[in-house]
């Protein structure tokens, strides 16, 4: 494999260098550890032509009478019309094989789509293609449909939701010429049986660093063909998780010096999907959703949220109203769930009908007006740092979402305290039902089952609460990403295990003054969130549900 060596400093940047300043003592502050203070954006030299600093300058904008995706689609075809005409950085490929050429006498490219459920923004297709395009070959996206395709948990809601982005990668790769088809079962059993009798040859994947996917990638790689290549592609963050960091980091400032390094490199516009050249002869037929829902064994308990749809689409309309509705805010207000100027984007995120490096890119835009340079900071530090730090843990730590996975410090002084005398104790089913004596917990727990959603600083609060109203922090743990995973449309997501890890096992934190049942966890107390924010007007919000 061809692995990219090139360094920030000698490469002309897209978007200019951006610099990022942080304090050696950025834990030990006591405002919120997910607070952006200690950093800013300090310069993008960004592209007048396409790149305008506030939505004032956009509307000046040649392209101004054009929505939002139309403006964005428009960047791809100009950034280039075809992924061959693009300077690819093969540091975001990496070969899980010994072959590494595309076999001789193949018919056709295969794209095994996981966690990056769409066709525009997307890196790993884009690579498929491009291999496609130079062998002159066919391309083809499958989907393996199967009970366990979006993790442990998951519901109808999750599933609904799944599935109306696919409805959509359907009818975008139509509009390409490119192959969709659905393959049920394992991908172990299915994708190696497809690849042999449609004489694929190379197949193109997605990284994903839960071990379920992990899984499901080796089982393939183990029965391939050995001269038809597997290559896994990171089309899910900027800087590939493995150029990023060679192993598991322990604070946000290591991955901010590496950003700040790689940023130059990795941070660009995408290509657009060039209407493939190439016809696969045998056309797939179109696929009846509903049918392959019908014997999926998942709870159908947990319904959709009216209003709440899936797909590219909606993720770029949500993205569009952040910008124009709550960016300027979100610094200011990001904690402050009464306030709520969250983005909520995290859910399109994992799902992959949303790139975040599409997201900041258009975020970015914004940092040279000085009404935005803090919030473009603030989502930097959300969805680009945060997120990828997320993945870093899951790639290096596959105890993820067990004790196992936290630091020695947090295991060891949690030990200590596991016949401490708890307040409350509370049943999972009294969690779940928001019943317990805490109001604004209770209330998160109504967003989470209403909405699919938990407000971010009140995905802090909540396992807190769990480790100290149950038995043992191994519980806590298994309840918190047990209900965020049954309700949530970002469950079963390295964020999502990563928020519940810095909540009860000190992910990403220090060591704070001991304290009964929680030791030197972090506290969280409704005192302090009424310092911060309006508890009454987010409990009342939920208080009829």
């Amino acid at each position: 494999m061809r692995r990219s060596t090139r360094r920030a400093r000698n490469v002309k940047p897209d978007l200019g260098r951006i610099k990022y300043e942080s304090s050696d003592s950025e834990l030990d502050s006591k405002e919120d550890v997910l607070d952006s203070k200690d950093f800013k954006v300090e310069e993008l030299e960004v592209d007048s032509k396409n790149l305008k600093g506030d939505l004032k300058n956009v509307k000046a904008d040649p392209d101004s009478n054009l929505s939002f995706a139309d403006r964005v689609a428009k960047s791809r075809h100009d950034t280039g019309a075809s992924v061959s005409d693009f300077d690819f950085n093969e540091g975001r490929v990496r070969f899980l094989t010994e072959a590494q050429e595309v076999a001789k006498d193949s018919t056709a490219i295969l794209y095994w789509m996981q966690r990056d459920q769409r066709v525009f923004d997307n890196w790993s297709l884009l690579y498929a293609q491009k291999l496609a395009i130079k062998k002159k070959l066919p391309m083809i996206v499958v989907f393996c449909f199967h009970d366990r395709c979006d993790g442990p948990n998951a519901t109808l809601r999750t599933f609904n939701f799944m599935v109306s982005g696919l409805e959509e990668v359907q009818s975008d790769c139509r509009s390409k010429n490119i192959n969709f088809d659905v393959l049920k079962g394992l991908p172990g059993d299915v994708i190696p049986r497809y690849v042999v009798n449609q004489r694929i040859g190379a197949v193109v994947t997605d990284f994903y660093p839960i071990r379920e996917s992990t899984a499901w990638v080796k089982a393939v790689k183990d029965k391939l063909p050995p001269d038809v290549p597997l290559a896994e592609v990171d089309a899910h963050n900027i800087v590939p998780a493995w150029i990023l960091h060679e192993k598991q980091v322990y604070q946000a400032r290591q991955l901010r010096t590496k950003f700040a390094e790689h940023f130059p490199e990795f941070l660009t516009n995408f290509p657009d999907v060039m209407y493939h050249p190439h016809s696969f002869l045998a056309k797939t037929e179109k696929v009846d959703w509903k049918y392959l829902m019908q014997d999926k064994k998942i709870d159908r308990s947990v319904d959709d949220v009216p209003g709440v749809h899936g797909g590219g689409k909606a993720a770029l309309a949500a993205l569009e109203l952040f910008i124009k509705n709550s960016l300027k805010d979100y610094e200011d207000y990001k904690n402050d769930p009464a306030r709520d100027v969250s983005p909520y984007l995290s859910h399109y995120f994992h799902f992959g009908h949303l790139s975040s490096q599409r997201a900041f890119f258009e975020v970015q835009k914004f940092v040279h007006n000085r009404r935005y340079e803090a919030s473009v900071s603030g989502f930097y530090e959300e969805a680009v740092v945060r997120k990828e730090m997320s993945d870093n843990y899951c790639l290096y730590n596959d105890k993820y979402d067990c004790l196992e996975g936290a630091y020695e410090w947090a295991i060891s002084s949690l030990d200590a305290h596991r016949r401490d005398k708890r307040d409350y104790l509370y049943s999972e089913e009294d969690i779940e039902s928001a019943t317990t004596h805490d109001d604004l917990f209770n209330a998160a727990t109504k967003q989470l089952k209403t909405e699919g959603r938990m407000h971010r600083y009140m995905k802090m609060y909540w396992p807190k609460k769990i480790l100290e109203w149950t038995p043992s922090p191994e519980k806590a743990i298994a309840i918190s990403n047990r209900l965020l995973n049954k309700y949530a449309y970002d469950g079963r997501d390295p964020d999502s295990y990563l928020a519940v890890m810095w909540a009860i096992g000190g992910l990403h934190d220090r060591p704070w003054a001991g304290r009964r049942v929680i030791g030197k966890i972090r506290c969280m107390m409704l005192e302090g969130c009424e310092k911060k924010f309006d508890v009454a007007a987010y409990v009342d919000r939920y208080s009829g549900v």
